[in-house]
């Protein structure tokens, strides 16, 4: 039999498949693998833009139930939400873009180019398991602000403290 490198290269001579995939492996690992994860982007990304416009929509209606509907401030106000819907679904939205960006990259310049390089592979091997470290910590981000505008006296270290404790230990609010 051929070595493995020649068998990886496609170099084996008795005309057999360079891969035990077959030689339609790439296609179907683009097919199978990164196809989905392209549209899982393009949906979530999709669905955290109609959950701000939907937000946004329904702020604009209830405007007009305002006191004080002259005022700049009142409108400014009336955004607020969605703003926050806005910028906390960029939050959860920000590790999933940044966990993938690697892989995809990496399997572009692998099929362009034909070579793998370390940085690139180094830095999949450390964003995809580090995904949902990524996620627990968007996740507790809302907690975290409500702690820090309720105590803000407290310093950094004891409200992420308490945040913790809180979201892992099931403790009551005291």
């Amino acid at each position: 039999p051929a070595p493995i490198n020649r068998a990886a290269a496609g170099e084996i001579p008795d005309g057999r498949p360079p891969c035990e995939r077959g030689y339609y492996a790439p296609v179907l690992q683009w097919a199978i693998f990164y196809g989905p994860i392209w549209a899982l982007i393009i949906i979530v990304t999709a669905i955290m833009a109609s959950v701000y416009a939907s937000v946004r929509k329904l702020e604009k209606k209830n405007e007009r139930y305002t006191v004080s509907q002259s005022s700049s401030k009142s409108k400014a106000d009336s955004a607020k939400k969605s703003r926050m819907v806005a910028k906390q679904g960029l939050w959860y939205l920000l590790p999933f873009y940044l966990t993938w960006i690697f892989p995809v990259v990496t399997e572009i310049t692998e099929l362009v180019t034909a070579n793998y390089y370390d940085p690139m592979v180094i830095l999949v091997s450390f964003f995809l398991p580090f995904q949902g470290f990524l996620n627990f910590i968007i996740y507790m981000r809302p907690r975290f602000i409500k702690y820090r505008k309720q105590h803000q006296s407290w310093s950094i270290f004891y409200i992420i403290y308490r945040t913790l404790r809180k979201s892992l230990c099931c403790f009551a609010e005291d």
